[in-house]
C-alpha cells in the first residue's frame, strides 16, 4: 500500500514577505508538521505528468505524499533536517482522482 512506504516526516513551510523600514524581508511560516512522504533520490533527467502534461525537470530529488492541502512551489520542505526548495508539484491521478503528488526538490545549500 502506498502510505506505507512514506517511511519518512516532512515540515512545510511557507514564505511569507514583510515590509520592515523599507527593506523587504522573506520569513518561513510553518504550514504543515509531521507529513508522511518518501525522498528518493533523482538519476539523471526526470520525467513526470503534472495534471495530463508532461513535464521535464532536472531537480535532485522527488519526494512522494499523500494528496492534502495546498502544496506548492512557493514553500520549502525540511526532511531529516536537512531543507529543500520545491521546484515542482505534480498531482498524480488515479481512478478516482488524485492519487498522490510527487513533488521535485533541490536541496538548499546553506
Amino acid at each position: 500500500m502506498f502510505q506505507d512506504l512514506l517511511t519518512q516526516s516532512a515540515t512545510f513551510e511557507e514564505a511569507q514577505t514583510i515590509n520592515v523600514g523599507g527593506v523587504v524581508q522573506k520569513n518561513w511560516i510553518l504550514k504543515f508538521g509531521n507529513v508522511p512522504v518518501r525522498l528518493v533520490t533523482n538519476h539523471g533527467n526526470a520525467k513526470h505528468g503534472a495534471e495530463n502534461l508532461e513535464k521535464y525537470t532536472r531537480a535532485d530529488f522527488t519526494l512522494f505524499m499523500s494528496a492534502f492541502g495546498n502544496i506548492n512551489e512557493k514553500m520549502r520542505v525540511t526532511i531529516d533536517g536537512e531543507k529543500y526548495e520545491i521546484v515542482l508539484v505534480a498531482k498524480v491521478h488515479g481512478r478516482n482522482g488524485i492519487d498522490h503528488l510527487e513533488l521535485q526538490l533541490n536541496k538548499i545549500i546553506t
